[in-house]
This record gives structure tokens, sequence and C-alpha cells, in this order.
């Protein structure tokens, strides 16, 4: 948590000096939603490692002229995957579904790229806020292998298709372990498409 308060005091410094230069500023709020496809990284001691699920949420959006931007976003994400335990001495015989469900606070810088494109990289803190695992007929609502917190990398476009709706590509890729399997935590990884909504959006020129 103390590393995510460093990249906000760093992105909010970096803000104020791009905006004291900026012909304009753009206020925007909105939702989004869509589906995701995440990878488990396992050291092949989980086989597939692919999962599913969706997510939505809310965000502001803040334009600083016509190529800088920051964004901040609270999402709810749903995964799950069905996989195999292939280590010792399950040898893949094991399986098992993963369930996860985090909430997700992504801190981005934009760069708009004319009207129709902006691409956006940065940080996202992951917080674990409910998890399933199954195996057979027996499953724990809580699994202690899915660890509480972790800190990522995200990167992605945004594709403006009217001045209100847009969509949005984002890879993320977890810094720290998501999971922790025979005492070994992992990343893991997740690309998603949605499609997002401004639903209030305010312009302040810089020369009124």
């Amino acid at each position: 948590m103390k590393t995510l308060r460093l990249i906000a005091i760093l992105i909010t410094m970096t803000a104020s000096a791009v905006s004291a230069n900026a012909q304009f500023v753009r206020f925007s709020f909105g939702v989004e939603g869509g589906g995701l496809g995440s990878y488990q990284f396992s050291g092949q001691q989980l086989s597939p490692g692919f999962g599913y699920g969706g997510y939505g949420g809310v965000g502001f959006e803040l334009r600083l002229g016509h190529v800088f931007g920051l964004g901040i976003e609270t999402n709810y994400r749903y995964q799950t995957g069905k996989h195999n335990f292939t280590a010792e001495p399950y040898n893949g015989e094991l399986s098992v579904r993963l369930s996860q469900q985090y909430i997700d606070i992504p801190m981005t810088i934009h760069l708009w790229m004319g009207q129709t494109a902006i691409f956006e990289a940065g940080f996202l803190q992951s917080i674990l806020v409910g998890s399933c695992y199954e195996e057979g007929d027996f499953s724990m609502a809580v699994d202690p292998g899915a660890l509480k917190y972790h800190i990522g990398v995200l990167a992605g476009f945004k594709f403006n298709l009217s001045r209100l709706l847009y969509l949005n590509i984002r890879g993320t890729y977890s810094l720290s372990g998501t999971y922790n399997i025979i005492g070994q935590s992992y990343p893991a990884a997740t690309l998603s498409v949605g499609l997002g909504v401004r639903v209030y959006s305010y312009r302040k020129s810089a020369f009124k």
C-alpha cells in the first residue's frame, strides 16, 4: 500500500506540472464493464493456467490539454478457471476449480492520439474480497492459496466510438504473487475488453 501511495503522489505531481501549461482541462466520470481472460503462472504446477471472467466499475478521467491525461478507477473483478495439479504427487490427477473476486484500483497516465485513440499505462492495486476452492464435491468458501493483496502494471488502448462511448482493451501483469502453490507464490496476467460510457463530462478553458 505504501508503494501505491508513492505512485499516486508522483502522478499527482506530474499532473500539476502539466496542467500549468495546458490549454484546457476536461473532467469525465463514467462507468465501464466487460469480459476478461486470465492466466495464472504456476511454474508448471497447474495445467492449464487459463481462466475467464468479467469486470465492472466506475472511473474518473482528467484530460490536460490535447495530449496528456490521467485516470483512476474502482472496479469489481470476478475470474474462475478449472485446472489440474501437475506437481508431485498429483501428476495431473487432481482437478480443481479456482475462483477469485477482487476490487481493482487502477491509476493510469493517458496519451491522446488525436480524438480517436488513447494509449494508457499505469499501476493497479488489487484487493481480494472473495475466493472459492472446488475439488469434486468438496469446496472451501475461502481459498487459502489466494493472496489478499497484490500490485501490478497495466497498459492498453481506449478507442472513442463517440463523444461518450468508448472501447477499452487492456492487459495487466502482477508484480507480486497472486496465488500460493505448495509454499511458492506466483503472478498472474489478464487481458480484458470492455465498453465504457462517460456519463458526465465538463471542459474548462485555461484562457477563461
